[in-house]
């Protein structure tokens, strides 16, 4: 650990300033007014700022001074640890620890946050290679935020359309609360990375003595190698996910999805099923509860049907749990392992168009990933973290990336030690439900009535936003009608199943319209008048869609309706 060299100085003005190894942390003549010019020169209005080198805290108070609306500040203080008090909208990180720091970004900068780094006079020199390292994390926090927001902006649409297809499934399916801790068997997640292939001979050879999951498209490369899983997750909502199950011969595997999952995917399983909701989605959960009438189960996850995969292994079972193809990295540039639909050999101009790049790897060697799967190798470590109660966690990949803090073992070691030859029981009763059809369709028929009235109100809205006559200010009237109308937008939203379509408008105009740090009252008003009229805009082009699929989603039920009532 790095000695400094700590001298406590008072200065001209009365107050103190520090001196770590030969360098002033803060002006020995006037700190203060030293500090209002640094925050004027450094801040950015409507952002989340980072401030590496907290000190006695001048330059944190003389930014919080400069907010102008809801912003955050985190102080990263490596050194004086017995200087920096925890305040309001300050985060103090007090460890010397990169994980400990990268633990509280994680937590504190989401996709809605733009970031402002800055670093205190002189921190970068004491501590340069702590600098260096939180900068790296930073980057590649914001990299996977990029990713995440993408996804969102992408996915948004389908994921509301299959929320609500998967009802139909849904309503005669069981929540997966009723697999939790069945089973102290070990069990063995299948992922389609390209180490797989290696690790199936061992699977068949212990088929019958473990509990096996397939994380998504990976059911084809076991299906192949004539070996097929107890469970098959899957959380992906795009059609090319359908299409890896779509000539899927399945007789014995069981379903675990996500509501998100494409909604064709349930047809191909004759045997139970299993839903949940992912944490990403927690706020459907009231309206999802409120149709199955069941304790729906919120599990947390990532980016990857892996992620959820692990997740849903330790649900299940007490016992040990191995990670088996789980490379998150282009091994022999690899894509997937062999027979997965998705099979390719990656070539140097996808590198570029990726930004792909070198991390280490498994065997403390350089493997090649990119964003997308480095993000998923966070979602790992951090649910290992929440898991610790379950200490026979393994990484029996042998290949791909290294996730940190798991115990890695050879695969053979891992059936040498817990799976023995007493065969496996799964959950195997299933209690049929007796939901009522009719009420449930009523149920959206009511939401389709709910649409109409916000339509009404969003219009009304738009209208109010052109009737202003001041460009620099709104009217107390309309001020008033607007709100009035937006609460009772919100009272009719929460009763319906519009909420994930809305996640992207949500994001644009969280980021897109910060205030600049000096804004005119034109401005000002400029931006709030083209953020509102987005929101407005964007609720009806969002109503429309969801309108449609609930329509949908109504002769859906009448059919099924037709089949058990």
């Amino acid at each position: 650990m790095t000695e400094f060299e700590i001298e406590r100085i008072v200065g001209r003005t009365g107050l103190e300033t520090i001196k770590i190894n030969g360098y002033f942390l803060h002006s020995k003549y006037d700190p203060i007014r030293e500090a209002r010019e640094f925050a004027k020169k450094h801040y950015t209005a409507g952002n989340t700022h980072i401030l590496f080198g907290y000190g006695n805290g001048y330059i944190a108070e003389a930014l919080k001074n400069e907010f102008t609306s809801n912003e955050k500040l985190i102080c990263i203080e490596p050194i004086l640890k017995s200087t920096v008090v925890e305040k309001r909208d300050v985060i103090a990180i007090e460890e010397n620890k990169i994980e400990e720091m990268e633990k509280l970004l994680t937590q504190y900068i989401s996709i809605f946050n733009n970031v402002n780094i800055i670093c205190s006079p002189n921190y970068d020199k004491i501590c340069p290679t702590l600098f260096k390292e939180t900068l790296a994390l930073l980057k590649n926090k914001l990299s996977i935020n990029r990713v995440n927001e993408n996804t969102i902006n992408a996915m948004a649409h389908e994921w509301q359309r299959n929320y609500l297809y998967n009802i139909k499934s849904a309503v005669r399916d069981q929540s997966i609360e009723v697999l939790y801790k069945f089973s102290n068997a070990p069990v063995v997640i299948a992922s389609g990375g390209p180490s797989l292939t290696k690790q199936l001979p061992l699977v068949k050879k212990i088929r019958d003595y473990i509990i096996l999951i397939a994380s998504g498209s990976t059911v084809n490369t076991l299906l192949k190698a004539d070996i097929e899983p107890d469970y098959v997750v899957s959380i992906d909502s795009q059609e090319a996910n359908y299409n890896h199950f779509k000539d899927a011969n399945l007789t014995n595997a069981r379903f675990i999805y996500s509501m998100y999952s494409h909604y064709k995917i349930r047809e191909k399983f004759t045997n139970e099923a299993y839903y949940f909701l992912s944490k990403g989605d927690a706020n459907l959960l009231e309206h999802f509860k409120s149709v199955v009438h069941d304790n729906v189960i919120v599990l947390d996850g990532g980016g990857s049907v892996a992620n959820f995969a692990f997740s849903i292994a330790n649900y299940i079972t007490s016992g040990p749990i191995a990670l088996i193809g789980q490379d998150l990295a282009y091994t022999n540039r690899q894509s997937h392992a062999l027979n997965n639909k998705h099979f390719k050999i990656i070539s140097d101009e996808e590198i570029n168009q990726k930004s792909m790049f070198m991390t280490t790897g498994y065997y403390n060697d350089e493997v090649l990933t990119d964003y997308a799967l480095f993000s998923m190798k966070k979602s790992f470590e951090q649910l290992l973290d929440k898991f610790q109660i379950n200490q026979k966690i393994f990484n029996c990949t042998e290949g791909g990336i290294k996730l940190d803090n798991f115990i890695q073992i050879p695969f053979s070691q891992f059936i040498e030690e817990f799976v023995t030859v007493n065969s496996v029981e799964l959950v195997r009763s299933k209690n049929i439900k007796h939901l009522s059809y009719r009420l449930i369709i009523n149920k959206f028929l009511t939401e389709l009535k709910n649409y109409e009235k916000i339509i009404v109100l969003v219009n009304e809205n738009l209208r109010l936003l052109a009737s202003n006559k001041s460009k620099i200010q709104f009217s107390s009237s309309i001020l008033k009608k607007l709100d009035r109308n937006d609460e009772l937008i919100e009272k009719y939203r929460n009763d319906t199943a519009l909420q994930i379509i809305m996640d992207p408008i949500n994001i644009k105009i969280f980021k897109d319209f910060k205030p600049k740090n000096i804004e005119t009252a034109t401005e000002k008003y400029k931006r709030v008048f083209e953020q509102s009229k987005m929101l407005y805009m964007g609720y009806l082009e969002a109503i429309e869609l969801t309108k449609q699929y609930t329509v949908e989603l109504c002769d859906l039920l009448e059919l099924e309706k037709g089949k058990y009532e």
